[in-house]
């Protein structure tokens, strides 16, 4: 088995062309796939913006250097991908490439989010959220891990969304229809538990 070393000072002008071509396949198959799932809650134009703007492939290095530069200070340890909207690139971390796709859905579920909403609701709830939905769409759950990606956040999230419906949740989370999610919450007691796999 060849190790991928992309860190490795030998290694920093580029990955290998295989590599970002898996990268790459890895951003456009989760664009692909944040479509076929949620079409009908996204605005056309958000997913153009989506496309138009490639995810960031970056070294450890210099992921956390462009963080630093953007933000004023570094990232916390653990950190390997962040996006501010569809209108600019994400930026994923390529220091651990296993996790690279995942990471890259992760990032461009933050992108295809609606922007009222995740400014509107609690940081961990949208981070729990966006791990629920990406954990639903690659089958990569990180219950009981040592190093999972926010265990707690994702955990509340995924159950009001089992409590409510992920149907309500996903008009939330990317149509920003508050009220479907009231209306479901209002009526949980009667109702048994709805699941929109």
């Amino acid at each position: 088995m060849t190790e991928i070393r992309l860190n490795h000072p030998e290694n920093r002008e580029a990955p290998p062309a295989e590599v970002r071509t898996m990268f790459r396949d890895a951003d456009e198959a989760a664009i692909l796939d944040i479509e076929r799932r949620y079409q009908d809650l996204l605005p056309p134009e958000r997913l153009e913006e989506m496309r138009a703007h490639q995810t960031s492939f970056e070294s450890g290095e210099e992921f956390r250097a462009d963080f630093a530069r953007r933000f004023g200070q570094a990232p916390e340890a653990g950190t390997l991908g962040w996006s501010l909207g569809p209108t600019e690139a994400a930026h994923v971390s390529t220091s651990e490439p296993g996790a690279v796709p995942e990471v890259t859905y992760h990032e461009r579920l933050h992108q295809a989010a609606d922007a009222e909403t995740a400014h509107a609701v609690a940081e961990a709830w949208h981070e729990g959220m966006t791990q629920a939905f990406t954990e639903r769409a690659t089958g990569q759950t990180h219950e009981g891990e040592e190093r999972a990606p926010y265990p707690e956040e994702t955990a509340r999230a995924r159950g009001v969304a089992e409590t409510t419906g992920w149907e309500a949740a996903e008009r939330l989370y990317f149509g920003g229809d508050r009220e479907a999610m009231t209306a479901e919450v209002a009526g949980t007691e009667d109702r048994p538990k709805k699941d929109h796999a």
